[in-house]
């Protein structure tokens, strides 16, 4: 009886690729921790951007970080980038200091400190001419909530909806803006020594533009009865830092890699 002899055969090519895969493969993943699958180089980079801060997210955000390979190897890590995407030195880019983010955007501490009595008109005028684009709202020494142009729009729906007549209008512009603040046991605080690569994630999984920066802050990124507010910052002044940041890293990278066209 005749055999059929089925020969597979491989190319130096592909059999290099198949040693290659094995290999990355080997080094990436590593055992499940904390019920989510690591996949991080066996050695950090950035210690420093590496800092675990516990956070809690909606299961469709915590099921797209967990799915992305950009983001870190566990949602508990609180942070935006893996170490592998980051190309700046540590403590630069999204390695940056929350401390260093609010000392370069040159807004001082980055808020306008109000009263609690204050009216609603004064409080935007003063964050819409000066250098701050939010309000701390304060009642004495205690912090009663932050006041920012999305907090006024609301006032305007409010208003539209409460005014009949022009005299009840006017009277709105004139309310205390204590009435109009987002609480401060709502605001989302991170600690000086956080890093924009937790900033930007703890912004994006809350779905705010600003952070309350404090010396001490809460696991669940509260405030506390001991937190010394030490300024706010944005998204757009995070963005600012790491954009020029690694602009200088892509200058040195395309001297290191001549593929990659010079900035």
């Amino acid at each position: 009886m005749a055999r059929t002899v089925i020969r597979t055969t491989f190319s130096p090519r592909r059999m290099a690729l198949s040693i290659v895969v094995l290999v990355v493969a080997t080094t990436m993943f590593q055992p499940e921790r904390n019920g989510v699958t690591a996949f991080s180089p066996r050695v950090p980079t950035h210690r420093f951007a590496s800092r675990t801060l516990s956070t809690s997210t909606s299961s469709s955000t915590s099921s797209f970080l967990r799915s992305s390979p950009l983001f870190g190897s566990s949602i508990d890590d609180g942070m935006l980038l893996r170490d592998e995407c980051i190309i700046t030195p540590e403590g630069y880019g999204f390695s940056c200091p929350t401390s260093r983010i609010l000392k370069e955007s040159g807004r001082g501490q980055g808020f306008y400190k109000a009263s609690a009595s204050e009216s609603v008109i004064d409080v935007m005028e003063a964050i819409t001419s000066g250098t701050s684009d939010v309000a701390l709202v304060f009642q004495g020494d205690e912090l009663l909530g932050l006041f920012t142009e999305a907090d006024y729009i609301k006032f305007a729906q409010a208003r539209a909806l409460a005014s009949s007549t022009e005299q009840q209008s006017a009277e709105f512009l004139v309310a205390n803006v204590r009435d109009y603040i987002t609480p401060a046991q709502d605001l989302i605080a991170l600690s000086t020594q956080d890093t924009a690569n937790v900033a930007v994630a703890a912004m994006k999984q809350a779905a705010v533009r600003h952070l309350i920066l404090a010396d001490t802050v809460s696991s669940d990124r509260k405030l506390v009865s001991s937190s010394q507010v030490q300024g706010v910052i944005s998204m757009q002044d995070v963005m600012s830092v790491i954009q020029k940041d690694e602009r200088l890293s892509l200058q040195s990278l395309a001297k290191k890699y001549p593929n990659i066209q010079n900035p």
